[in-house]
């Protein structure tokens, strides 16, 4: 028998108990709002791919930045009516899910949205971080 472990739960992999990031990142094509944990390469796999990070912003637990994506996504998808840009076998480090044509949205408007998501998040969660600039990271 095979048990299945919630995010939450499992000791391996980004759980949403961890200490997460949001990214958001561009090929100049399309832009891609993702979440990974802080320790992962995975942003590091999409600048080897040709991405650009352009804003990340650090989350105390994955759910809180699990619930800033969705939100994001469903706004994109269901407001904005903008589907994935990528499928599947045109981003082989995964994620294409996530992507927007970049001629449908700036990088401002998008950044724009999530940091609006991700401050109605903060009050809910009780985080007292209003202000706080996104993390860099290197590659």
């Amino acid at each position: 028998m095979t048990s299945v472990l919630c995010r939450a739960c499992r000791t391996t992999g980004f759980g949403y108990a961890d200490a997460a990031v949001l990214y958001l990142i561009t090929d100049g094509t399309a832009h891609k709002v993702g979440i990974t944990g802080v320790h992962s390469q995975r942003i590091r796999r999409h600048v080897a791919h040709g991405w650009q990070v352009i804003k990340v912003w650090q989350f105390t637990t994955g759910a809180e930045a699990r619930i800033v994506e969705q939100a994001v996504l469903t706004h994109l998808r269901k407001e904005l009516g903008l589907s994935a840009y990528y499928v599947a076998e045109m981003m082989p480090q995964g994620g294409a899910t996530e992507t927007v044509d970049a001629e449908e949205i700036s990088l401002p408007q998008l950044w724009g949205l999530v940091e609006d998501v991700r401050e109605a998040v903060a009050s809910v969660f009780g985080d007292d971080r209003e202000g706080a600039a996104p993390v860099r990271v290197t590659s």
